[in-house]
């Protein structure tokens, strides 16, 4: 998991991430981590993800909070992911809510 910085779910937080590869992590309002991703330009999605309230996924929209981490490369961020998802699994029994229909 991501050790570092919350940032709140907010249009200039949104607004303020690179156009760089990265995995982020989407948390609820209690700070339970709901949902562990990756992408290739984290402004683009998240950018997406505002403009739509998460249209795709009523689950993410309970959203509040992220925490991100930016990497070299897109592969290396779907690693990280991937690494990330089969920690939590062995952790806790399951995935993150959001992630349970993605593997």
């Amino acid at each position: 998991m991501i050790v570092g910085n919350f940032y709140t779910w907010s249009e200039k937080n949104v607004n303020a991430v690179k156009e760089e590869p990265a995995k982020y992590e989407l948390y609820d309002g209690t700070r339970t981590l709901i949902y562990i991703g990756s992408t290739g330009n984290l402004s683009e999605r998240f950018k997406g993800y505002w403009s739509t309230n998460f249209m795709d996924n009523k689950g993410k929209q309970g959203t509040r909070s992220y925490k991100r981490l930016y990497l070299g490369s897109e592969q290396r961020a779907s690693e990280l992911e991937e690494e990330n998802l089969t920690e939590y699994r062995i952790r806790s029994g399951r995935l993150p809510a959001c992630n349970r229909k993605v593997i």
